[in-house]
């Protein structure tokens, strides 16, 4: 990192800052508790609990016995941060934020080291860290917060030959992180065991399949369960899978950017450009015949993604990443005004996400909600509470057995007769139950509609609490 130490480096540096005081601000606010975020933490929670990973908040057969409904590193991550700190969704953020800093940090030393201008690398670094949804996994609990990091390191250690072990340790968390990158770690894996003798290969591919290895032995080597579970995710994620059309193409190269992309027009074209420009470079006639081992990685990579899985712009960063780091070596680009376009469009977005974020501050944090929910429930019960995600929060804190919490749309492993009352947190009105209350916040702040329908993130505000039972 000593390029960083620079004066040169003074505009990314401040760049960095405002990312950090921004996204520790808003941390727990943007966005307010959702889905995807609480089925990662929730086998994590189990296992602190209960000494396995199983999980009722997940829908696959067999999860509530043993989890294997996902790769490990994402919970095992969990497992080890909420050991020692409280569940709170600012702790529980806050690793996630300062690793994709740390990606941002590298990337940005590798372009520099690649001999790239330092106002062009800044440009790119803050092209990709303002995509809106680089900035939204940096903060959304996901694995690709992780993936990218360890790519932007493998990456950068890969022609160190003093750092041959920690690399194959790196691929070896990759391997557990997702499916999608087994491909590209097949590459990595092939080019460095060409350049060893069998002994240090032999002990390369041991490290390599050390995590793995746990991993099976963590679930009993329950292998026909991994892969049912893993099966059913995969089933659950292809091409045609919730989405807007039939059409595997239509669906990977149109809705898997809109309407997500809607008010980023020049980042989608730049994320194409950037693309189209590095597969051209990458299949060339000459590439082909003296292969280019990080080159390979990203066209696989690509082929995985759009060909292969489902239409979600969250696999987006991955690949972006990737490219970006491949710029220097293949793409002569110069600081040029579609570049400063596509800068300008990225922090539209990103400063009207925040600036919403901090006006709907009241309604989005998350302490006075879980009072809310505290005043209105019996403590002493045996309760479930479904719907809304802040409710998962308020179990995870309470760390007892009296309290557990499910996604209503996944009701599959929840016996009601279990609980003496079922609590349901929703938005909508509930023609079942009884309605208790009705958590509002009044905010003098009104904002216009296209100014919220840009800074999504959602809110607790008007959120009901029934009583099912």
């Amino acid at each position: 990192m000593i390029s960083l130490l620079k004066k040169e480096h003074l505009l990314f540096i401040f760049f960095i800052l405002i990312y950090l005081f921004f996204g520790i601000f808003n941390l727990e606010t943007l966005p307010v508790a959702w889905t995807d975020e609480i089925m990662h933490i929730d086998p994590a929670i189990q296992f602190i609990k209960k000494g396995e990973f199983t999980s009722k908040v997940w829908p696959n057969e067999g999860s509530e016995i043993i989890f294997a409904s996902y790769p490990p590193l994402i919970h095992w991550w969990h497992t080890l941060w909420l050991t020692f700190t409280n569940p709170t969704i600012f702790m529980v953020r806050l690793p996630f934020l300062i690793i994709h800093t740390c990606s941002l940090l590298l990337i940005f030393n590798y372009l520099i080291d690649k001999k790239l201008n330092v106002i062009l690398a800044t440009c790119i670094v803050i092209a990709f860290a303002l995509d809106k949804t680089v900035f939204e996994i940096s903060r959304s609990v996901r694995i690709e917060v992780f993936i990218i990091f360890l790519i932007t390191l493998y990456i950068t250690l890969q022609h160190k030959a003093n750092l041959l072990f920690i690399r194959s340790l790196l691929l070896g968390l990759m391997a557990i992180a997702h499916l999608y990158l087994w491909p590209i770690i097949f590459v990595w894996y092939i080019s460095e065991l060409l350049k060893l003798k069998i002994k240090n290969g032999i002990l390369f591919t041991i490290i390599i399949l050390l995590p793995a290895a746990t991993y099976l032995h963590s679930i009993h080597y329950e292998v026909n369960t991994l892969i049912d579970q893993i099966g059913k995710q995969a089933t659950d994620h292809q091409l045609t899978s919730g989405s807007a059309s039939n059409n595997a193409l239509l669906n990977s190269f149109y809705y898997r950017f809109f309407p997500h992309y809607n008010e980023q027009p020049f980042v989608f074209i730049g994320f194409a450009i950037l693309i189209s420009l590095l597969i051209k470079s990458c299949v060339t006639y000459k590439n082909l015949l003296g292969i280019k081992i990080n080159e390979t990685a990203f066209v696989i990579l690509f082929i995985t993604i759009f060909f292969m899985i489902s239409p979600q712009y969250r696999y987006l960063p991955v690949l972006s990443c990737l490219g970006v780091l491949l710029i220097p070596s293949n793409i002569n680009v110069k600081v040029n005004w579609f570049l400063i376009l596509v800068v300008s469009n990225g922090a539209f977005s990103f400063f009207a996400r925040h600036s919403t974020a901090i006006i709907q501050r009241s309604e989005r944090l998350s302490k006075p909600m879980l009072n809310f929910i505290n005043e209105h429930i019996d403590t002493t019960k045996k309760t479930l509470i479904l719907g809304e995600s802040i409710g998962a929060y308020y179990c995870f804190l309470r760390r007892d057995t009296l309290c557990d919490y499910g996604i209503d749309f996944y009701p599959q492993h929840w016996n009601w007769g279990n609980y003496n009352q079922v609590i349901l947190l929703t938005k909508k009105e509930h023609n079942q139950g009884i309605k208790i209350a009705e958590y509002s916040i009044k905010n003098d702040h009104q904002l216009p509609k296209w100014v919220t329908s840009i800074g999504k993130g959602g809110s607790y505000n008007l959120t009901n609490v029934y009583r099912l039972k």
